[in-house]
């Protein structure tokens, strides 16, 4: 038994359930979209939400960082089986499942050896920009979805503003109006709305719900606004559609030699990516409660998270950048909140 399920305290238990609240209803569009970005079906995301998460949760000593679908890790992935796979067919998702899994074994078995260690060696300005490094890359990555055009991100930030500019002229308009509204709310529902709604002498938790809630209420006001106003048929606004509505089946990933062998290099970066991207996030959360965070436990939950990954019918995950910080800002207290995230996107998932 983890040891923050020993010492659990009741108190604790409202944080958790409006984080996982929150979480899952972030989570459940953004695995889908990253799923899509990393060449695979948006059900594939679903399922990369729902073991891995709950693993991870079981084996970390992070009270905050979410584990699941990662936009930077998809686009990694998609450029390691590109090369040698076609998007959609068999064997690019059976590629993704031999990813997921050697991802998972380096980072297992590097942190039963202990090389969580070497971590306290990686300064805070290394961290730092890494993290920040890592948000620009997930950023420029949107850039084509925002404005309803398709780019081919393969290279850095200079390239991916060279392949833009041609296509401002064509972008999609009422995507775009989509994208530019969302942002705004989303803005919107942090500090300004805090100070609206104590201007209007609204309860102290009230405010605090509603500000922590303001993702939840996009996506819900997303959700009834394309069906009210037809966004798809009418206005051409790419939607997700209808999925399978079945939880993953657990099954053994592609054991081949040849396959493995192909895959290796690609899942040891990508083990080196995931672990330093999730441990960055998770240090930076704990730091604002002064608490520590284990390396070697770490790589041990990731790892594990990676095989759940493997044998459920989806892809490499890590700790997501923007999801460990709502979840921390919507009042997690322990991992509990993300084992309730899980529970809920399997939820949604059968009702989708």
């Amino acid at each position: 038994m983890p040891s923050w399920l020993a010492d659990y305290r009741r108190a604790w238990l409202p944080g958790d359930l409006l984080a996982a609240l929150v979480v899952a209803v972030m989570l459940i569009p953004q695995a889908m979209a990253y799923a899509m970005l990393a060449g695979l079906p948006p059900q594939s995301g679903l399922y990369a939400a729902i073991l891995p998460l709950a693993v991870y949760a079981w084996f970390c000593s992070s009270r905050y960082l979410a584990v699941g679908p990662v936009a930077l890790i998809c686009l990694m992935t998609a450029s390691i089986l590109t090369p040698g796979f076609q998007p959609g067919t068999p064997g690019y998702a059976a590629a993704a499942l031999g990813l997921a899994l050697l991802t998972g074994l380096i980072l297992l078995v590097t942190g039963l050896l202990r090389f969580g260690a070497l971590v306290s060696y990686l300064s805070h300005p290394v961290l730092s920009g890494f993290t920040s490094a890592a948000a620009i890359i997930i950023a420029l990555s949107q850039l084509g979805p925002l404005l309803g055009v398709t780019l081919d991100l393969h290279g850095n930030a200079v390239d991916a503003l060279a392949l833009l500019l041609p296509k401002l002229g064509s972008v999609h308009l009422p995507t775009v109006a989509v994208s530019g509204l969302s942002l705004a709310l989303l803005l919107l529902s942090r500090t300004p709305l805090a100070r609206l709604l104590r201007r209007l002498a609204l309860p102290e938790p009230m405010v605090t719900a509603l500000t922590k809630t303001g993702a939840l209420l996009l996506v819900l006001l997303a959700i009834l606004g394309s069906g009210m106003l037809d966004l798809g048929p009418r206005y051409g606004v790419r939607l997700v559609g209808s999925l399978p509505a079945a939880l993953p089946s657990l099954s053994l990933p592609p054991l081949e030699r040849e396959l493995l062998g192909r895959l290796l290099p690609g899942a040891a970066l990508l083990a080196l990516v995931a672990f330093v991207s999730s441990i960055s996030v998770a240090r930076s959360l704990a730091s604002k409660h002064r608490q520590k965070v284990s390396g070697n436990r770490e790589l041990v939950a990731l790892g594990l998270a990676n095989l759940g990954a493997a044998f459920s019918g989806a892809f490499p995950v890590a700790g997501g950048f923007s999801r460990s910080a709502v979840n921390f800002s919507a009042g997690a207290n322990t991992p509990l909140a993300s084992v309730l995230t899980a529970l809920l996107v399997a939820l949604a998932t059968l009702l989708l």
